[in-house]
């Protein structure tokens, strides 16, 4: 399986969506790999010149909220329960209610 290099350019200026998990940093995404039709990696450098991190992040849909009116027959993702709060803060509160 051959994998999808695309390589961000130098003088885009979109924010980093990304932050640096050691410092807090906002990170700069160098290059991105596809590695398939729901799955990106993200190569970063940290902003911060004190810290100097190097990450790959990964990114992927995890459920769909609203289903798309040209789905791609290659993809299944599960639906979102919208009667279920999977929210980060409604798993929060169920472990501290434990």
């Amino acid at each position: 399986m051959s994998h999808t290099w695309i390589k961000k350019p130098s003088h885009t200026k979109k924010k980093s969506t990304f932050k640096c998990p050691d410092c807090g940093a906002a990170c700069r995404i160098s290059q991105t790999k596809i590695l398939s039709a729901t799955y990106k990696e993200f190569y970063a450098s940290c902003s911060s010149d004190k810290c100097g991190g190097r990450y790959v992040f990964g990114s992927e849909p995890v459920r769909v909220l609203t289903p798309s009116q040209t789905p791609n027959p290659n993809i299944t993702l599960p639906l979102h329960d919208h009667n279920q709060d999977t929210s980060p803060s409604a798993n929060i509160e169920k472990e501290q209610s434990c």
